[in-house]
């Protein structure tokens, strides 16, 4: 049970049983936060508001197609959020207030056209946009964790084999090599290199890398300046860096169109949209942004100041200000966006796999090379 002190823990255990209370103990670590919960993912929200757009779409009460919802879904976590939201509708409360106590569940954006599906009355039409929009930042969140994970798979097992081969394989051969006092190629010299310098240092460098990305993710999570200072230079790393703000400023501006064109305030819409974004850096500027347009400065102006867009995008916002079609042009900079993180993730995942295959090449070459030349210098004195 969990309770600030000895006397509400004591109340709430009252309450909750018939049974006489002897005494009340505090932990002193608390260890029912380790426990595995299932999480509801992204595709299972979209399927979740797809089925309820359906539904209520033939007829159906809202209520009854959460209970439809629920009965169909394998998710327990995302079973007892709707069990809890129809529980609340019944005793009372409004569509909007009880979707909201499930925030931490179903997100901002659910929520929020959810309250606005109730205002206008068309459930429906709410879930279908907020369908679409979790669907197209799925697809994109997909293709950027598949152009990175890739690579990095490959890289980490690289190191460590050519670590395991050089501090297990190569010393075996060494001694071979300096019993025959033969005289080594170049190739033989390089691997020796490495492996001397693997058994000195290879321990206290990986010490340090160690202590060195704890240190790098604690401030991270723990320090908001740390966070946005890091996700700015992560913006900057050639090739992945550009990959990763066309795919965060593509999120954005796409639940910015779909939010802004189902009925919610520009501002509003800004602020829900953030929310999407896993980059502080390009979160801190826009707050900013949105800051600026309370103090009256205008749209167009407010989001130039945040600098994530670039000049074609805004001559499209300046024209949709001007014309009163701004949610139009944010669904065609989404789009173009879009289109742009499609192009640039195909090209990097047509040149990743043989830029890849050619660097292990070489590895293997080199390890080839510097273990059987000597070999055969070996066998030939045998054969002497």
């Amino acid at each position: 049970m969990s309770a600030k002190n000895k006397y509400e823990a004591y109340r709430i255990a009252q309450n909750k049983t018939d049974m006489s209370i002897v005494s009340v103990k505090a932990l002193l670590f608390d260890f029912s936060g380790f426990r595995f919960e299932h999480k509801i993912s992204t595709k299972e929200l979209v399927t979740t508001a797809e089925q309820i757009a359906i539904l209520t779409r033939v007829g159906i009460s809202f209520i009854q197609s959460l209970k439809e919802v629920k009965n169909t879904t394998q998710n327990k976590k995302l079973q007892a959020t709707l069990e809890a939201v129809i529980s609340d509708i019944n005793n009372g409360m409004s569509i909007s207030i009880a979707v909201k106590k499930q925030r931490q569940a179903l997100g901002d954006e659910f929520v929020s056209m959810s309250e606005l599906g109730e205002t206008t009355g068309d459930i429906a039409y709410a879930m279908t946009r907020i369908a679409t929009l979790l669907g197209r930042r799925a697809k994109i969140s997909a293709k950027l964790q598949k152009v990175t994970l890739y690579p990095l798979i490959t890289i980490i097992s690289s190191i460590i084999a050519f670590f395991i081969i050089m501090t297990t394989i190569v010393p075996k051969f060494e001694a071979i090599f300096y019993r025959f006092k033969i005289d080594l190629p170049f190739f033989t010299k390089v691997l020796l290199g490495f492996e001397h310098f693997f058994i000195s240092y290879g321990a206290a460098i990986l010490l340090f890398i160690s202590v060195f990305i704890s240190f790098v993710i604690v401030r991270y999570k723990s320090n908001d300046e740390s966070r946005i200072k890091i996700d700015k230079m992560l913006l900057t790393v050639p090739v992945m860096g550009g990959i990763v703000k066309l795919a965060e400023v593509g999120k954005f501006s796409i639940a910015l169109s779909v939010l802004a064109g189902a009925g919610i305030s520009i501002v509003k819409s800004i602020e829900i949209a953030i929310k999407s974004l896993g980059n502080s850096y390009l979160k801190a500027q826009l707050i900013s942004a949105v800051e600026s347009m309370r103090q009256g400065i205008g749209f167009g102006e407010a989001l130039k100041s945040a600098n994530i867009y670039d000049s074609l995008s805004f001559g499209l916002i300046a024209a949709g200000e001007k014309s009163g079609e701004l949610v139009g042009m944010f669904e065609k900079i989404g789009k173009y966006y879009e289109d742009s993180f499609d192009s640039k993730i195909e090209t990097i995942a047509s040149l990743l796999e043989p830029i890849i295959i050619l660097l292990m090449g070489c590895i293997v070459c080199i390890l080839a090379l510097g273990v059987f030349m000597p070999l055969w210098d070996v066998s030939a004195l045998i054969r002497r």
